[in-house]
């Protein structure tokens, strides 16, 4: 037999084709045995997961009712049908299918009973699971459509399926509308989020089965866990007082084709709002509607008005019923005690973490788990804001080999190169933007901190309230809220010998914790521009310029009276405010006119993006300072930018920020005793030009080595800090102050 004989190649094929085929058996087998009994377990608990799921049943929401009994919100039930054609049999299909079909034409419309007729055989030839019926049905729509010949009895036999949900319904429509407000997971106002934890209820649970396409149904009738539903609220609001007002408002916003307008009936004895209303239109509308409740949203009238008199008479009385209303933050710009700062604070932080139950502590005799101090820090405010402008450097500058950071954040993602950086800066950032605050507080828990800090206080989209669960053994205030937070659950309120002087501990429910020179951290890694011209400004080249950047609600008609005997007594100089919309700039330059001061002397600037209003900034020549609201990062900002601040300081936390900041720049004299010598010395400073040129070339030169912006030195001293705090937890001291101390160089 030859080499190339038939045959023999035959045989070599066929032996190929043999082996081949046993090696790919052989790996079938190999497969089927890591598939059934090594994976087996896992794909068929994955494939459970898939089919069957816990998912959860809202619970209804409160009612909210007027104090004479109305019923100004409430939830109603809504349901969704569906119909599972595969369980009907034959029979039961034949006998009822015509009758239930003239019964969903009567009910719903939609379709002639023809063309129900047709759906309904169509969705059983087809065995479909999830066929759509309705949405938006009332209880006792959906009760009658249950009643129909096909859909009576068990849903096993029927295949009806009805998922609820509620729909919020406010029976006196517009009135009080905006009051009444609104939550949303997006979105909150008025009376509905103050009192979420309240009106929520606990919601149920229930085992749905996937029929794909995203299709769940319940698998049984009942709940594994009832819903519970939550509890009703009774407002103070009288729906008489508030027709009255509301119709009386609408009349004169007619006459005078105003833009909104608000009225609020307040007993003066009690502080009880009896009605608020608000009504305003869109530019180019002429219908008026709730747009926003500017009784409390506005800065100026009436919003500022109003909000000062109705949080001095909740202060006057000791019922903290409506606390969760109160904005302590109203009161840091107005001219109030240290005293009255606390005790609005106390009544806030009691009136929204009533309902709260602190976890328990750990059994005595627990020890911390080994390593390094783990730090929590709080806030909305990780994106392009001006804390993380202040406390990035300071993040980044941290000794990782004593401290563990954890960033706690409900910002918005806002993608900038800042928030990158303070994402960057730490161990671990958790946003817990979709989380409640009990699964935060739980995870701040699990997380094992030692010290956790809350940067918001009682300002805008702040949740520090969920510290009230206790879920660190130190927890302490710093930055965002510059008075007491009047909670019992924080133990420190971090500041500096100058904001916070140990004599002022009857004003603070927390203990003093004094860093030993300034509060502040900055960053020196932000920019500095060369000077704009003053040409593009609008600004004369031959003059002073006098400068306040603060916002306007911390300009007051005192403030405008200094700012114009110091033009009056210096004709060289022109003032250059910062303008935030055309109300600002109409109101302001009205008020300026009625005091004498020629429209040239006043220059407005429009809001500008940080690299650009730091480049404008540095064009002005000395910045006026507002009491009892001080610039705070404004202020650091103009002294970055070798501006002198010039301000007084007060009795209360936000009116001393600014003499903090000069002094750790070294210029201690630029805090005046009073507004007399605050003048007087911005006009010596705008007559002796030279005296003005050292000061800002003292910040010029020395910027990298004045304490303000010595982030190195500030971090050594905050983490000695809180050491300090630490080291008393685990001797199981309780908070006390803390004073300052210069931390090892």
């Amino acid at each position: 037999m030859t080499p190339n004989d038939p045959e023999q190649l035959s045989s070599r094929w066929v032996a190929g084709i043999t082996g081949g085929l046993f090696v790919f058996g052989l790996a079938v087998l190999v497969k089927l045995y890591v598939v059934s009994i090594k994976d087996g377990p896992a794909l068929r608990e994955s494939m459970r997961d898939r089919v069957v799921q816990e998912r959860s049943v809202p619970a209804s929401r409160g009612n909210i009712y007027s104090a004479d009994g109305q019923l100004l919100a409430t939830s109603m039930p809504v349901y969704e049908l569906r119909w599972d054609a595969s369980v009907v049999d034959e029979e039961r299909f034949a006998l009822h299918a015509q009758a239930t079909a003239k019964g969903l034409q009567r009910l719903l419309g939609e379709k002639t009973a023809s063309e129900w007729f047709r759906f309904l055989r169509d969705q059983h030839r087809d065995k479909k699971r999830y066929a759509f019926i309705a949405k938006n049905l009332s209880f006792s729509l959906y009760r009658k459509v249950k009643d129909l010949p096909m859909f009576k009895g068990s849903p096993f036999t029927t295949g009806l399926i009805a998922e609820e949900r509620y729909t919020r319904l406010m029976p006196m429509g517009m009135l009080a509308q905006r009051t009444i407000g609104y939550w949303r997971p997006d979105a909150k106002a008025g009376l509905e989020a103050a009192y979420q934890s309240v009106l929520n209820g606990q919601d149920g649970k229930r085992w749905m089965q996937h029929f794909g396409k995203g299709q769940w149904k319940p698998i049984e009738a009942d709940y594994e866990v009832e819903p519970r539903d939550g509890a009703d609220i009774e407002t103070t609001l009288d729906t008489r007082i508030q027709d009255i007002a509301h119709h009386a408002l609408l009349e004169r916003l007619e006459m005078y084709q105003a833009e909104h307008g608000s009225v609020i009936v307040m007993e003066v004895a009690t502080g009880k709002i009896r009605a608020m209303v608000n009504l305003g239109r869109e530019e180019g509308d002429s219908i008026y509607t709730e747009l926003r409740n500017y009784a409390v949203w506005e800065k100026t009238e009436p919003g500022s008005t109003f909000k000062f008199a109705a949080l001095l008479a909740a202060l006057d009385t000791a019922d903290d019923s409506n606390g969760s209303l109160l904005s302590p933050f109203a009161l840091i710009a107005l001219d109030t005690t240290p005293a009255q700062q606390r005790r609005i604070g106390e009544l806030r932080s009691r009136s929204i973490t009533r309902d709260i139950k602190p976890f328990s502590p750990p059994p005595i005799g627990t020890a911390r788990r080994p390593g390094r101090i783990r730090v929590g820090y709080l806030s909305a405010d990780f994106s392009q804001h001006a804390t993380s402008q202040l406390i990035v450097e300071f993040l980044e500058r941290r000794d990782s080999t004593r401290f563990e950071t954890f960033l706690y954040s409900h910002s918005i993602a806002d993608g900038s190169a800042l928030q990158q950086r303070v994402r960057a800066a730490c161990e671990h950032f958790v946003d817990v933007n979709d989380l409640s605050n009990l699964t935060v507080a739980e995870r701040m828990r699990s997380d094992e901190l030692d010290i956790v800090i809350d940067l918001k206080g009682h300002t805008r989209d702040s949740r520090f309230e969920l510290l009230a669960y206790r879920p660190a053994a130190v927890q302490a205030a710093w930055l965002g809220y510059p008075a007491s937070t009047g909670a019992h659950f924080i133990d420190y309120m971090i500041g500096d010998p100058i904001v916070l002087p140990l004599e002022h501990a009857p004003n603070y429910s927390e203990q003093i914790a004094q860093l030993p020179l300034n509060y502040q951290p900055n960053d020196r890694h932000r920019p500095l521009p060369d000077p704009t011209p003053r040409s593009e400004l609008g600004l004369p080249e031959d003059a002073i310029v006098l400068c306040c950047f603060n916002q306007t609600y911390k300009i007051s008609p005192f403030m405008l009276d200094v700012w114009t005997a110091i033009l009056q007594a210096a004709p060289n100089t022109v003032l250059w405010i910062l303008a935030w919309d055309r109300h600002v700039l109409v109101n302001l330059r009205r008020e300026f006119d009625a005091r004498g001061v020629a429209a040239e002397r006043v220059i407005f600037a429009p809001k500008a993006p940080p690299a650009r209003h730091l480049a404008r900034l540095r064009a002005a020549d000395l910045f006026l300072d507002t009491w009892p609201c001080n610039a705070h990062t404004t202020a650091s900002e103009a002294l970055w930018c070798g501006v002198p601040v010039l301000t007084v300081p007060g009795e209360t936390f936000a009116s001393r920020v600014a003499a903090s900041l000069v002094t750790a720049c070294g210029l201690p004299d630029l805090a005046c005793k009073d507004a007399e010598a605050y003048a007087n010395l911005a006009v010596a400073l705008a007559s002796e030009p030279q005296i003005l040129q050292g000061v800002r070339a003292h910040l010029e030169q020395m910027r990298m080595e004045l304490p303000l912006f010595d982030s190195g030195r500030f971090t050594r001293e905050f983490e000695a800090l809180l050491l300090r705090m630490h080291e008393r937890a685990q001797a199981g001291l309780p908070p006390a102050p803390l004073p300052a101390e210069l931390a090892p160089t």
